[in-house]
């Protein structure tokens, strides 16, 4: 890109969406992604740093492929964008994103809210942020763009616990 402050989702961000110490369920899940919408302000912008602007291309894609971290999981299979068996479907809104940066520190942010759906139940709703705190070094699109991508793995790794606890309770209840 040569805006240095632009940022692209073209490199997903690093997984750490290894399986936790939460019991497993059974048998595989099936897990299908549903609607990623931003909802933040002003989609094309992610906060700023050294008084630059960073901008962002497809926001919803990028948080799409952060979740994507969760089917390195083998206890859960992630289903097609319209497959209607999925046992447990994640709607997810990108409420907020953004990067601060004040003396030799950068702080990237992401805030998701994921609305859950299983079996026609009630819809419930959760809310999980990730952050990333480091030294600014130069403030380049690698720089930035790897900051995002920590933040979202740090957040997928809590959404990835509850994940498996309700594909533990969706088998319980349909063995």
């Amino acid at each position: 890109m040569s805006d240095p402050s632009g940022f692209s989702p073209d490199s997903g961000p690093v997984s750490k969406a290894a399986p936790t110490k939460s019991p497993p369920p059974p048998a595989a899940c099936l897990v299908r992604f549903g609607e990623v919408r931003d909802l933040r302000g002003d989609p094309g912008t992610m906060g700023e740093m050294l008084n630059r602007a960073v901008h962002v291309t497809d926001s919803a894609t990028w948080v799409r492929s952060g979740l994507g971290a969760l089917a390195a999981d083998p206890h859960l299979s992630i289903a097609g964008d319209a497959d209607p068996t999925a046992d447990l479907v994640l709607d997810v809104d990108l409420v907020k994103a953004y990067l601060g940066s004040q003396n030799m520190a950068k702080t990237a942010n992401v805030v998701l809210r994921v609305r859950w759906k299983r079996d026609g139940g009630p819809e419930d709703t959760s809310v999980y942020r990730g952050s990333m705190t480091s030294i600014n070094w130069i403030g380049g699109e690698a720089e930035i763009r790897g900051a995002f991508n920590h933040a979202l793995s740090n957040l997928t790794e809590d959404l990835h616990r509850d994940v498996l606890s309700r594909c533990a309770a969706a088998t319980a209840q349909h063995p």
